[in-house]
């Protein structure tokens, strides 16, 4: 189920108010930015955006259900969700590594991309368990 439009409303003022949201206005849209999840808001429509690759999608149904206790949580929840997707993938390249060429210099830049991703996991885990514990 997507958000009532005054809930993304809300939305959207709680993430104009944070402190650590990035406004990046281009007229004639407002839009802001928080770890890599964005905001618009323009003259027809008000939409949550995430980056993928190279590009910045509308969210999923789903996702925007994550955004029904507030820009904060949904924004957590949905680094939670990249942090783990990244973690499986660079699982499968240690394997394949392992398979293949067993380069001890790949296979370091693994372990130390794997520490940074559980650290930053770690980090924002916490963040919204703050976050939901407050309420």
């Amino acid at each position: 189920m997507l958000l009532t439009k005054e809930n993304l409303d809300m939305v959207f003022q709680q993430a104009k108010s944070h402190d650590s949201s990035k406004c990046i206005n281009s007229f004639p849209s407002e839009s802001y930015m928080y770890r890599g999840v964005k905001i618009i808001r323009d003259s027809q429509s008000t939409r949550i955006e995430t980056s993928g690759m190279n590009f910045y999608r509308e969210l999923t149904e789903e996702q925007y259900d994550y955004f029904k206790e507030g820009w904060l949580v949904g924004v957590y929840t949905i680094s939670l969700k990249k942090y783990q997707y990244n973690l499986e993938r660079l699982e499968l390249k240690v394997r394949d590594e392992m398979n293949g060429s067993k380069s001890m210099k790949v296979l370091e830049g693994h372990k130390t991309l794997r520490n940074t991703l559980n650290t930053k996991h770690e980090l924002v885990s916490k963040k919204l368990n703050d976050l939901t514990n407050k309420k």
